[in-house]
C-alpha cells in the first residue's frame, strides 16, 4: 500500500528539485493548457464560447471535441478552422475575430490533440485516416450544420481533403492552407545524412515530440530555443512564454494518442504513407477548392497547380501565393490571409448568383 504521508514528504522536500518540478509538471498539464489557451484568447473583444462537443462512440467510446464559436447569430455558412499537427485551435487566435466579423466562426481541436479526447487509434495508417475523417463528420452532425466552409492548415488540410472525398455534399468550399501530405516521398538520396539520421531517430522515439516529453519540465526551454519563429508570431497578443507553454502542454496533456496516430501515417521523415495528391483528382467537380501557399514555405505547391489544370471546366479552383509568409500563413501574414479567405467566400457567392 502506498504511504501517502511519505509521498507528501517527498513532494515537500523535493519541491525545489528537478524531481519536484517533474511531479508538478506531470500532474498539471491539463490546467496549464487551459490557462495558456485563456491567455491567447484574452485579447478577443467579441463574445465567444468554448465547450466540449460530444460525438459519442467514434474512435473511443465517449469522444469529445473541444470547440470554439463566435458570431453564431450570423446566418451565413459557417467557417470552420482546422489546425495542423502539434497544435490546437488557439493557433488561430490572430484570425478568429476578423473572420468572425463576416461569418459564424468555429474552430476545434482535432481528436487526440490539445483539449479534445485522447482515444487509442488504429495501428493501420489507412484506418487511422478513416477514424479522423469520421471524427470530423461526427462533429459536423453534432453541430447540426448542413454546409460548412472548411479552412484547414497543413496536416489538417490532409484530413480535410480526405473528408471532402467522402462528404463533399456538406462542404460549401474547401480552403487548404499550405496543405501537408499531397506529394509522394522524395528521393532520400537528395537529403543530407544528418537529416536522415534525425528522421530515423524520430521514428524510433515513436513521435516528433517525444524529445520534448523527455525533457520534462525543461521542455518549455527546448521549444523556446528550437521554434522561436512560431512564438514570435503572437507577440502582438501575448508574451512568448504563453505560446511556448501552450505548445508544450498541447504536447504533454494526457496520452499523446493523436501524435502517435500521425506518426503511424508517415514514413521516415515528414511524408505520408498514403499521399492524397493523386486522390484529390477524384474530388467532386462541384466542390469549390482554394489553395493558399506561403511564398517562403517548404510545402510543395505542385498539386495546387495540377488540380487547377485537371479539374472540370466548370470547377472553381484557385491557387494563391501569400507574400511574406512561410508555412504558418495565418500568423505570418494574417491580413493577407484574411483577405484571401474572405475573397474565396465572396467569389463563390457571386459565381452562384451569376
Amino acid at each position: 500500500m502506498v504511504n501517502e504521508k511519505a509521498v507528501l514528504e517527498i513532494g515537500q522536500s523535493g519541491r525545489d528539485t528537478i524531481f519536484g518540478l517533474y511531479l508538478k509538471w506531470n500532474s498539471h498539464c491539463s490546467e496549464a493548457l487551459a490557462r495558456s489557451e485563456d491567455k491567447l484568447f484574452s485579447k478577443i473583444a467579441k463574445p465567444f464560447k468554448r465547450y466540449h462537443v460530444k460525438i459519442g462512440k467514434c474512435v473511443g467510446n465517449d469522444d469529445k471535441i473541444w470547440t470554439f464559436e463566435m458570431n453564431t447569430d450570423n446566418t451565413k455558412v459557417p467557417i470552420v478552422l482546422l489546425h495542423g499537427f502539434g497544435a490546437g485551435m488557439a493557433f488561430w487566435a490572430l484570425n478568429l475575430e476578423t473572420l468572425g466579423e463576416y461569418h459564424p466562426i468555429y474552430a476545434f481541436d482535432i481528436l487526440g490533440l490539445a483539449r479534445s479526447s485522447r482515444p487509442i487509434f488504429s495501428n493501420d495508417p489507412h484506418k487511422i485516416e478513416e477514424e479522423f475523417v469520421m471524427s470530423i463528420e461526427k462533429w459536423r452532425e453534432a453541430m447540426n450544420f448542413e454546409k460548412i466552409i472548411l479552412v484547414a492548415h497543413s496536416w489538417g488540410g490532409f484530413l480535410s481533403t480526405s473528408y471532402a472525398l467522402k462528404y463533399s455534399k456538406h462542404l460549401e468550399h474547401l480552403i487548404l492552407v499550405d496543405p501537408w501530405g499531397l506529394d509522394d516521398e522524395p528521393d532520400m538520396a537528395d537529403f543530407p545524412l544528418w537529416k536522415l539520421s534525425a528522421a530515423y531517430g524520430v521514428r524510433l522515439l515513436e513521435g516528433c515530440f517525444s524529445v520534448v516529453r523527455a525533457f520534462g519540465p525543461l521542455g518549455t526551454w527546448l521549444i523556446k530555443n528550437v521554434r522561436p519563429d512560431i512564438l514570435q508570431k503572437y507577440n502582438s497578443i501575448v508574451d512568448q512564454s504563453v505560446m511556448c507553454e501552450y505548445i508544450y502542454h498541447c504536447v504533454n496533456n494526457n496520452n499523446p494518442t493523436g501524435e502517435q496516430a500521425f506518426h503511424r501515417m508517415t514514413r521516415v521523415g515528414p511524408w505520408p504513407i498514403n499521399p492524397i495528391g493523386e486522390r484529390m483528382k477524384n474530388l467532386d467537380d462541384n466542390l469549390p477548392l482554394t489553395f493558399l501557399y506561403g511564398s517562403r514555405s517548404w510545402t510543395s505547391k505542385t498539386y495546387g497547380y495540377i488540380l487547377k489544370e485537371c479539374r472540370g471546366e466548370n470547377s472553381y479552383t484557385k491557387v494563391k501565393i501569400i507574400a511574406n509568409a512561410g508555412h504558418h500563413i495565418y500568423s505570418d501574414n494574417p491580413e493577407d490571409f484574411h483577405d484571401a479567405v474572405l475573397e474565396a467566400c465572396k467569389t463563390l457567392k457571386s459565381n452562384r448568383n451569376n
